[in-house]
């Protein structure tokens, strides 16, 4: 697979703290037919496949809880490579947010965030971006732990003396022995199993200004980064011309063979060229569905079941089995808890 930008040099600082907890990396590397050596001379430039299973390979075989507290408390901004400068350098806090969600998906994160709210109170509300942290708990626990610690941790830049700037914190997942642990990390309240993942904050900080805030630089990264994105988005120019393909053709056959011929290729060519992207037809099909699903609901007062027919359900009961399975919680509660009341 093509290299991608992933991560500029999280993985070198993933295994360092790993190695601190005193875990032994190897088996993990060796798995995968790498070394130290390799990741860390690599740093600037990691192969997406492999990206995503080292960090699956620790989250499922290291044996120690909370560990994306461990990480989350481990990784600075400069380990987020120019995502993670651009947050640093951006004036204040609602520019730094607005860039970071526009430009977060140039490293893959596990979890992706994006802003709502009311003129009182910010949400950060986050979803699974890579869809296998959301296949097992413990995979969406570290997720979870490990972006908002980071985004906790970001407080400092707010000229605040201790990093704790969240008013409360949702998770979807039972407490277990969570809680004194999340709410000493946190500084704040914590609610289990709630609908979203997501933490709180006074709207106000928008405006307040971040001690490294250098907007010139800023708006310098900001347009390497827009690059860097079309880059993206070129190398995955196959998944747009699908989904442009499946919204054409919305409660039509969304047969391989249809889509396939659509793009004046061989369905065993096509399959090729998704499996060289890791991914399938299927997934891609879902994940349009949902989205288009999640706009309607936020947007609309349509019913459900109208909702599933118009994104290609003939079945609600499938449509509600899906959606759950991806954003861990039923169309309705999406639908209710969109907005803060």
């Amino acid at each position: 697979m093509t290299p991608g930008i992933y991560r500029t040099c999280y993985l070198a600082k993933f295994l360092r703290l790993i190695k601190d907890q005193g875990i032994d990396v190897k088996p993990y590397l060796d798995s995968l037919d790498l070394t130290e050596r390799e990741i860390f001379r690599k740093q600037g430039e990691t192969d997406p496949d492999t990206y995503k299973k080292l960090l699956l390979h620790i989250v499922d075989g290291v044996d120690k809880p909370h560990l994306g507290l461990v990480i989350g408390k481990g990784v600075e901004l400069f380990d987020l490579g120019i995502t993670g400068l651009i947050l640093l350098f951006s004036g204040n806090l609602d520019k730094a947010i607005k860039r970071w969600t526009r430009f977060q998906y140039l490293v893959d994160p596990p979890m992706s965030l994006r802003l709502i709210g009311n003129e009182d109170q910010a949400v950060m509300r986050a979803s699974v971006w890579l869809k296998e942290f959301g296949a097992t708990e413990e995979r969406l626990v570290f997720a979870v732990e490990e972006a908002f610690t980071e985004w906790n941790l970001f407080g400092k830049f707010l000229g605040r003396r201790s990093a704790g700037w969240f008013d409360e914190v949702w998770v979807t997942y039972p407490e277990g022995s969570s809680r004194g642990l999340y709410e000493e990390t946190f500084n704040c309240p914590v609610y289990f199993n709630k609908p979203y993942n997501q933490f709180t904050f006074p709207a106000r900080f928008l405006e307040r200004k971040l001690d490294q805030g250098t907007e010139e630089i800023a708006q310098m990264l900001e347009h390497k980064c827009s690059l860097m994105l079309q880059e993206k988005k070129n190398y995955n120019e196959l998944i747009y011309r699908i989904r442009e393909i499946l919204m054409r053709n919305l409660g039509d056959s969304t047969k391989i063979q249809d889509i396939a011929f659509a793009l004046n290729m061989s369905e065993r060519t096509l399959r090729r060229r998704l499996t060289e992207l890791d991914t399938t037809f299927k997934e891609i099909v879902i994940d349009f569905r949902i989205d288009l699903a999640t706009e309607y609901l936020e947007s609309t007062d349509l019913p459900v079941g109208t909702i599933a027919q118009f994104v290609g359900y003939s079945d609600t009961g499938s449509f509600h089995r899906v959606f759950r399975n991806r954003m861990s919680v039923t169309p309705d509660q999406y639908r209710q808890h969109d907005r803060l009341p």
